[in-house]
């Protein structure tokens, strides 16, 4: 190419693309505060979203008018069968789709038969450090896969899901507020909000142990649990046995689209226990200007001890009070730690740099397999 070429093509506008998304139910709930702006950004950038959905799951209206919703009907226990893959592909190839993209790895499956079906190519999102091992080897259809953190990233490098040129660091990006949030009335009750996986009560036993010796020493706090699992009846019975009923409100943990309303309601956020899935909900409380307590989570690359969070061990309800009380003391310092964690991700997770690089990666993508597609016809 030319000097002049190259020239004209910094230059000349990026052709349009049109992406199909593929996610199951909880990803486009836990995500949507990233899908949201994502959807917005790429819009602008030229970049038209198909989103494809089980019959029946969910209103219509997840990303507003903008992005088309396309229903497909699936089997409970073995997915879409072939007619289905089939319908499905033809419906990407009546909208002239460039390329798919599964927004998780539960759908990675599903898009690579549509994608091979339709003779296009595709991109996989991973949030997960199990997905190496679940997703196995992508085929070479897959363009590139999308890592949320830089451990999931290295899991999937390590499991040989694809090339590790074509696993990219992706992290999520979430609209901010300007300056903290917490502590920043006088005379009213610190609110503190905990949420998290409740798979198991273990953690939930130090979240209200810490909240029952808050109360014990008198602190002036609300407390609210946001979260749902496995171990909520256990963690019920030990507030009703510390006498925390009347104390703690428990909080319908599937109200996640209010999520965002609360935490910034909220003076502190505990993000009470890891998951393995990279924690959306404390980027969220974060960039809301909340004060957090973290527990300790290899998945989250915005979780930094003393930066933007304060590390605790879950199983250690003594640490998570000191931190929680030491927060309480000093407000000033609080505000200063949700000021530096507010830095933080307006740096590392601007939804303008996830678009950028989103489109980024979907034009080269694109532009490659058409290449290697005018390839294999001559």
């Amino acid at each position: 190419m030319t000097e002049r070429q190259e020239q004209d093509a910094a230059t000349s506008p990026a052709r349009p693309l049109h992406v199909g998304w593929f996610a199951d139910e909880d990803t486009l709930g836990t995500f949507a505060r990233v899908l949201g702006p994502l959807a917005v950004g790429l819009a602008d950038d030229l970049v038209t979203i198909t989103l494809f959905r089980i019959c029946g799951a969910g209103g219509d209206d997840v990303f507003g008018p903008g992005v088309e919703t396309v229903r497909y009907r699936t089997r409970r226990l073995f997915g879409p069968g072939a007619a289905a893959v089939a319908e499905l592909a033809g419906k990407v190839r009546s909208g002239k789709m460039d390329l798919l993209h599964a927004l998780d790895a539960s759908s990675a499956g599903l898009v690579a038969q549509v994608a091979r079906e339709a003779g296009t190519t595709y991109a996989v999102s991973s949030h997960a450090t199990g997905d190496g091992a679940r997703l196995g080897t992508l085929g070479a259809d897959c363009a590139a896969v999308l890592a949320s953190s830089a451990t999931i990233r290295k899991d999937l490098i390590v499991h040989h899901v694809s090339a590790a040129d074509k696993v990219h660091l992706f992290p999520p990006g979430v609209y901010h507020v300007r300056t903290p949030t917490c502590f920043g009335e006088t005379g009213r009750s610190a609110a503190v909000v905990a949420g998290g996986p409740m798979e198991s009560a273990s953690p939930w036993q130090s979240v209200l142990r810490t909240f029952a010796e808050l109360r014990l020493r008198e602190f002036d706090c609300v407390f609210f649990i946001m979260a749902s699992g496995r171990g909520a009846h256990k963690t019920h019975r030990l507030a009703r046995q510390l006498d925390l009923l009347g104390q703690v409100t428990f909080v319908d943990e599937q109200v996640a689209s209010q999520f965002a309303g609360i935490v910034k309601a909220a003076d502190v956020y505990i993000s009470a226990a890891p998951s393995g899935t990279v924690n959306v909900r404390t980027l969220v409380a974060l960039a809301n200007g909340s004060a957090v307590l973290a527990a300790e989570d290899p998945t989250a690359d915005f979780i930094i001890d003393g930066q933007t969070a304060l590390v605790f061990d879950p199983g250690n309800p003594a640490e998570l009070t000191t931190k929680l009380v030491a927060i309480l003391d000093d407000p000033g310092a609080a505000r200063a730690l949700a000021g530096v964690a507010l830095a933080y991700v307006a740096e590392h997770h601007s939804p303008a740099a996830a678009v950028a690089a989103l489109s980024s990666i979907y034009r080269s993508a694109a532009a490659e397999f058409d290449q290697a597609t005018r390839q294999d016809r001559t």
